[in-house]
Protein backbone atom coordinates (compact mmCIF):
# COMPACT_ATOMS: atom_id res chain seq x y z
CA UNK A 1 0.00 0.00 0.00
CA UNK A 2 1.34 3.41 -0.97
CA UNK A 3 1.48 5.89 1.89
CA UNK A 4 0.74 9.53 1.12
CA UNK A 5 2.63 11.89 3.43
CA UNK A 6 -0.18 14.46 3.28
CA UNK A 7 -2.69 11.86 4.51
CA UNK A 8 -0.22 10.80 7.19
CA UNK A 9 0.13 14.33 8.56
CA UNK A 10 -3.58 15.06 8.23
CA UNK A 11 -4.39 11.96 10.29
CA UNK A 12 -1.75 12.85 12.86
CA UNK A 13 -3.05 16.40 13.34
CA UNK A 14 -6.69 15.26 13.41
CA UNK A 15 -5.91 12.71 16.12
CA UNK A 16 -3.41 14.79 18.10
CA UNK A 17 -6.03 15.79 20.69
CA UNK A 18 -6.56 12.12 21.54
CA UNK A 19 -2.97 11.86 22.82
CA UNK A 20 -4.02 14.05 25.77
CA UNK A 21 -0.63 15.71 25.97
CA UNK A 22 -0.20 18.64 28.31
CA UNK A 23 2.81 20.74 29.22
CA UNK A 24 3.38 18.99 32.52
CA UNK A 25 3.63 15.50 30.97
CA UNK A 26 7.13 14.06 31.02
CA UNK A 27 9.17 13.84 27.83
CA UNK A 28 8.78 10.08 28.00
CA UNK A 29 4.99 10.43 27.98
CA UNK A 30 5.08 12.63 24.88
CA UNK A 31 7.38 10.24 23.03
CA UNK A 32 5.43 7.16 24.06
CA UNK A 33 2.03 8.51 23.00
CA UNK A 34 3.22 9.90 19.67
CA UNK A 35 5.17 6.77 18.73
CA UNK A 36 2.28 4.58 19.91
CA UNK A 37 0.00 6.36 17.43
CA UNK A 38 2.35 5.56 14.54
CA UNK A 39 2.84 2.01 15.85
CA UNK A 40 -0.91 1.29 15.82
CA UNK A 41 -1.44 2.99 12.46
CA UNK A 42 1.41 1.10 10.81
CA UNK A 43 0.13 -2.25 12.08
CA UNK A 44 -3.42 -1.42 10.89
CA UNK A 45 -2.00 -0.72 7.44
CA UNK A 46 -0.24 -4.10 7.42
CA UNK A 47 3.35 -3.01 8.01
CA UNK A 48 5.90 -4.54 10.33
CA UNK A 49 6.63 -1.91 12.99
CA UNK A 50 9.96 -1.82 14.80
CA UNK A 51 11.34 0.44 17.52
CA UNK A 52 14.94 1.61 17.86
CA UNK A 53 16.18 -0.04 14.69
CA UNK A 54 19.45 1.48 13.45
CA UNK A 55 18.99 4.27 16.05
CA UNK A 56 15.64 5.25 14.47
CA UNK A 57 12.81 5.75 16.97
CA UNK A 58 10.19 3.89 14.92
CA UNK A 59 10.07 2.35 11.44
CA UNK A 60 7.45 0.76 9.22
CA UNK A 61 8.60 -2.05 6.92
CA UNK A 62 6.84 -3.56 3.93
CA UNK A 63 7.65 -7.23 3.47
CA UNK A 64 5.03 -7.83 0.78
CA UNK A 65 5.56 -10.53 -1.80
CA UNK A 66 4.88 -8.10 -4.64
CA UNK A 67 7.89 -6.00 -3.67
CA UNK A 68 10.19 -9.03 -3.35
CA UNK A 69 12.40 -7.02 -1.03
CA UNK A 70 12.38 -5.50 2.41
CA UNK A 71 11.50 -1.85 2.17
CA UNK A 72 11.41 0.80 4.86
CA UNK A 73 8.21 2.76 4.29
CA UNK A 74 8.28 5.25 7.18
CA UNK A 75 10.87 6.41 9.68
CA UNK A 76 9.65 8.53 12.62
CA UNK A 77 11.98 10.54 14.88
CA UNK A 78 10.52 12.25 17.93
CA UNK A 79 13.12 14.42 19.67
CA UNK A 80 12.25 15.89 23.06
CA UNK A 81 15.34 18.04 23.54
CA UNK A 82 15.01 21.74 22.81
CA UNK A 83 18.71 22.39 22.13
CA UNK A 84 19.06 23.72 18.58
CA UNK A 85 22.45 22.06 17.97
CA UNK A 86 21.19 18.63 19.02
CA UNK A 87 18.06 19.01 16.89
CA UNK A 88 20.13 19.94 13.83
CA UNK A 89 23.05 17.53 14.26
CA UNK A 90 21.50 14.45 15.88
CA UNK A 91 17.97 14.43 14.54
CA UNK A 92 18.04 16.25 11.22
CA UNK A 93 21.58 15.79 9.93
CA UNK A 94 22.50 12.34 11.30
CA UNK A 95 19.11 10.64 11.16
CA UNK A 96 16.80 12.45 8.74
CA UNK A 97 19.29 13.05 5.94
CA UNK A 98 20.69 9.51 6.17
CA UNK A 99 17.40 7.65 6.43
CA UNK A 100 16.78 4.90 3.86
CA UNK A 101 13.02 5.21 4.23
CA UNK A 102 10.56 6.40 1.60
CA UNK A 103 9.09 8.92 4.06
CA UNK A 104 10.84 10.44 7.07
CA UNK A 105 8.92 12.25 9.78
CA UNK A 106 10.79 14.31 12.37
CA UNK A 107 8.99 15.97 15.27
CA UNK A 108 11.13 18.46 17.20
CA UNK A 109 10.59 21.27 19.69
CA UNK A 110 12.80 24.36 19.29
CA UNK A 111 13.38 26.31 22.51
CA UNK A 112 12.43 29.76 21.22
CA UNK A 113 11.59 31.81 18.14
CA UNK A 114 15.21 32.45 17.21
CA UNK A 115 16.07 28.74 17.31
CA UNK A 116 12.91 28.04 15.30
CA UNK A 117 14.10 30.46 12.60
CA UNK A 118 17.64 29.03 12.53
CA UNK A 119 16.39 25.45 12.30
CA UNK A 120 13.96 26.50 9.55
CA UNK A 121 16.82 28.06 7.56
CA UNK A 122 18.93 24.92 8.01
CA UNK A 123 16.03 22.80 6.72
CA UNK A 124 15.57 25.00 3.65
CA UNK A 125 19.30 24.89 2.82
CA UNK A 126 20.06 21.24 3.49
CA UNK A 127 17.14 18.86 3.42
CA UNK A 128 16.16 18.68 -0.25
CA UNK A 129 19.68 18.53 -1.62
CA UNK A 130 21.13 16.09 0.91
CA UNK A 131 18.23 13.76 1.68
CA UNK A 132 18.23 10.07 0.73
CA UNK A 133 14.52 9.55 1.50
CA UNK A 134 11.91 10.38 -1.12
CA UNK A 135 9.98 12.66 1.21
CA UNK A 136 10.55 14.35 4.54
CA UNK A 137 8.04 15.96 6.84
CA UNK A 138 9.43 18.01 9.71
CA UNK A 139 7.18 19.29 12.47
CA UNK A 140 8.71 22.13 14.48
CA UNK A 141 6.50 22.60 17.54
CA UNK A 142 3.30 22.92 15.56
CA UNK A 143 4.69 24.10 12.22
CA UNK A 144 4.95 21.59 9.38
CA UNK A 145 7.53 21.66 6.53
Amino acid sequence: MTIDSNDLIYGFTENYHSFQLVGDNTNTTWTHRILDYFDRLGRMLGHLVQYELERYDLTWWDYSLEQKKDEMILHVEHENVTDKEIIIQETLENKLLNSKSKIVLAIVYPKNGQDFEEISLWIEKNVKKGMKAQEAVIILDGCCF
